[in-house]
């Protein structure tokens, strides 16, 4: 819902609560005491379609929820730091910010990644994770599925900058909507967007009507 409300397209969406049987299973081998030290019941994930997208979503679930920053992870920071390729993202573990009262808010995992680093890290978990321990110590395929997350993640940075230019396009419409020089500005899908998103955008809950319809059903699924 607030991405929605903040007109923030993703393309994916998803969620799950944890089956009940691999929920006993780790109550006992991690000795919890009780459910709520439980971080991961219920998992949350948002894709984004580019890097820039991603510190936009980061900034909505931190103003949105209390972060458990002690078991929160930016694994962003983390690969730069060691200048290795592997699952990029940032994994949050949150709690609402209020609740019923007496009602204890039990934590929850929300991952942000994006589009391309989901569709690797789906396929990487599937076909090497789970077989990992299977692989001939000679075999390169941990190695190539190394490569193939470089690769994708030099798209990321391709597709990222072809998204800033598109919108540097569209900020150069707004600054000549704001000085008043809609003369010259040819009418199209883009201008006419751009100038109810400035005339508009700022009323709380409207910015959405005015983003693209294929936008908003992203943000609807």
């Amino acid at each position: 819902a607030f991405l929605y409300a903040e007109a923030v397209s993703c393309p994916l969406i998803q969620s799950r609560v944890k089956e009940f049987d691999r929920f006993l299973l780790k109550m006992k081998d991690k000795n919890y005491s009780k459910p709520e030290d439980m971080t991961d019941i219920l998992g949350l994930r948002v894709v984004c379609y580019v890097l820039s997208d991603i510190p936009t979503v980061s900034d909505l679930i931190e103003s949105t929820f209390n972060v458990g920053w002690e078991n929160s992870v930016d694994k962003f920071k983390e690969l730069k730091e060691k200048r290795r390729m592997g699952y990029r993202g940032r994994n949050y573990v949150v709690t609402l910010k209020s609740g019923p009262e007496n009602m204890k808010l039990i934590p929850f995992e929300i991952q942000v990644r994006t589009l391309l680093d989901y569709a690797w890290g789906e396929i990487e978990h599937d076909q090497n994770y789970k077989l990992f321990e299977k692989y001939p110590q000679d075999s390169d395929i941990p190695r190539r599925f190394d490569a193939l997350a470089g690769a994708l993640e030099t798209l990321d940075y391709a597709f990222d900058s072809l998204s800033k230019e598109t919108k540097q396009y569209a900020n150069e419409i707004t600054n000549k909507i704001k000085n008043g020089e809609l003369d010259i500005i040819p009418i199209s899908p883009i201008s006419v967007q751009e100038f109810l998103i400035w005339k508009f955008g700022d009323v709380p809950g409207l910015k959405r009507v005015f983003v693209r319809p294929e936008q908003v059903m992203s943000d609807l699924t």
